[in-house]
């Protein structure tokens, strides 16, 4: 038996005796409110005593050691749901695989069962060794993936299997919208020139701009063509065939001519031509997630480490 637990033992024992007192000659002779103050008195005493029974209680100490490892952060920890606690409670995460992340702490500490100030997506800090760091998250698709599955697990979205002809989806824009950021990768990449053109193209696809989500695609790749042509020469009079030229001994003959692929899709929904915008949206982000991201991916440098990003290490080891 703990110390807390005997302690409750006597000091319950104490107020039992106190408030029994009150029954007997004792108190003869003292005034009313005396007698009721001592009674009173004996009540607390004996809920002192239950109190401490109940806090020397070892399941209650486990419990409250892994309320505090779960939910006691830093500020710019990336986290993840707790593995084994009920949803919403999050934990640093350890790994690389961004689909497991759900944000990135903006308190100081963490409230015990809390889901707030967790960044999903926007501008952000992270820590590196020790340091912080700015960077562009984006895990907006990890948390459509999760309502998804509660919306599918619950039943409440229930259509025919097979709409009327005619008729219009019945299904929220909030569900076709998670629908379509489910389709991307989560990001954490570095601010940089190539990270305004990739979160555009990636809230137009979102957004079901699928015209115009092609389109900044299109420009994204020629853009990261041109900057990487430039230290061979190109200038900005040089058309785009000219640039793929002096990429030739730089990029792969496949990559090459995936950029040609998006240049002409690109020009195909440019001049009208396109047939099926949604379908070609996706594609051409991918395409664009291919080249940029490879660019600026703060994973392919660093892993997680209990929230915070660690460099890997080389194959000789540091």
């Amino acid at each position: 038996m703990s110390l807390k637990r005997v302690a409750g033992v006597i000091v319950f024992l104490v107020g039992a005796f106190l408030g029994a007192s009150t029954q007997t000659d004792m108190w003869d002779g003292s005034h009313f409110f005396v007698w009721i103050l001592i009674l009173i008195i004996a009540l607390a005493v004996c809920g002192a005593g239950v109190g401490l029974w109940r806090s020397g209680n070892p399941k209650n100490k486990e419990h409250s050691s892994d309320i505090e490892r779960v939910t006691i952060l830093t500020q710019y920890s990336i986290v993840c749901q707790a593995p084994g606690a009920k949803p919403y409670t999050v934990c640093a995460y350890s790994g690389t695989n961004l689909s497991q992340v759900l944000g990135i702490t903006q308190a100081e500490s963490m409230p015990a069962d809390s889901y707030g100030w967790i960044l999903e997506c926007g501008d952000a800090v992270v820590r590196v060794s020790g340091q912080t760091h700015p960077a562009y998250a984006d895990f907006r698709p990890n948390v459509a993936k999760r309502h998804l599955s509660e919306e599918s697990s619950k039943g409440s979205q229930k259509r025919p299997a097979k709409l009327p002809s005619g008729s219009m989806d019945e299904m929220p824009f909030p569900h076709h919208k998670d629908k379509r950021l489910s389709q991307l990768p989560p990001l954490l990449i570095e601010v940089g020139p190539y990270c305004k053109l990739l979160r555009d193209a990636r809230d137009l696809f979102v957004d079901g701009q699928f015209y115009a989500c092609i389109i900044m695609c299109g420009t994204s790749l020629e853009k990261f063509q041109r900057d990487k042509a430039k230290p061979y020469g190109a200038k900005r009079k040089h058309q785009m065939p000219q640039v793929r030229s002096m990429l030739k001994s730089v990029l792969k003959s496949g990559t090459l001519t995936l950029c040609k692929s998006m240049a002409d899709l690109r020009n195909e929904y440019a001049h009208g031509h396109g047939l099926k915008p949604k379908e070609d949206a996706l594609k051409a982000i991918k395409w664009t997630h291919f080249f940029i991201d490879k660019e600026t991916n703060l994973m392919r440098d660093y892993i997680i480490v209990d929230g915070i990003l660690s460099r890997k290490r080389t194959e000789e080891g540091d």
